[in-house]
């Protein structure tokens, strides 16, 4: 099994698919399943609050982008000058 860890997005993130299979979402309140289908991203507002566990044969691959503000991206640029 392949488990993110529960977590809470920070900010609003669009998810693209590179493999086909189906996650369990666990929050505090239930347990769903998501199909997940190759190259048809999703979004999610930020606050999301979940575990994501893939319990196919193989390793499941996806990318995930955060939506950040122009000043986010400039803190994190000088963060990492620093």
């Amino acid at each position: 099994n392949q488990s993110t860890g529960f977590h809470k997005h920070e900010y609003d993130y669009v998810v693209v698919p590179c493999k086909t299979g189906q996650l369990n979402i666990i929050t505090d309140n239930e347990n769903m399943t998501s199909d997940l289908v190759i190259h048809q991203p999703y979004h999610r507002k930020k606050g999301v609050e979940h575990e994501v566990v893939y319990n196919g044969d193989s390793f499941m691959e996806f990318i995930e982008i955060e939506i950040k503000s122009f000043e986010d991206l400039i803190k994190i640029c000088e963060q990492k000058r620093n």
